[in-house]
């Protein structure tokens, strides 16, 4: 890897990229790229701590300038970290409750539920594994 001296290297290999890409306005590697970068690996939810060491941030503070997540933002991520069930820990019974929950939720389609429900019928399982497919 090549070590610039100044940043104007830098800057006019940005420069034609942003032009390449349709990008009419003045593109900086370090007041338009870096920051951008950093606020999609915080919506990304990537370890602020982890974003520090690459940003090379010595207070974490100025790291969380970038985090613009709101209170709905991690509510939302909640959220999906409890729809995301692994499902092969849950009983039949359990797993049906789960398909019909998002069959009214309109989650699923009729045909999806109809198709998710006979393979969880016991002639289609042997020893926790789902045989329906053949």
């Amino acid at each position: 890897m090549q070590r610039y001296k100044t940043t104007w290297p830098i800057r006019k290999i940005i420069k034609k990229i942003a032009i390449r890409a349709g990008i009419n306005k003045n593109v900086t590697p370090y007041k338009t790229i870096k920051p951008s970068a950093l606020t999609l690996r915080f919506n990304d939810h990537v370890n602020p701590r982890t974003l520090q060491r690459l940003a090379r941030h010595k207070d974490i503070k100025t790291t969380l300038i970038y985090d613009h997540s709101t209170d709905k933002d991690a509510l939302e991520y909640l959220e999906k970290q409890v729809h995301d069930i692994d499902y092969t820990l849950l009983s039949t019974k359990e797993q049906a409750q789960v398909l019909m929950d998002k069959f009214f939720k309109g989650e699923i389609d009729k045909v999806t539920f109809d198709t998710m429900l006979e393979l969880l019928r016991p002639e289609h399982q042997t020893r926790g594994e789902i045989t329906g497919y053949s």
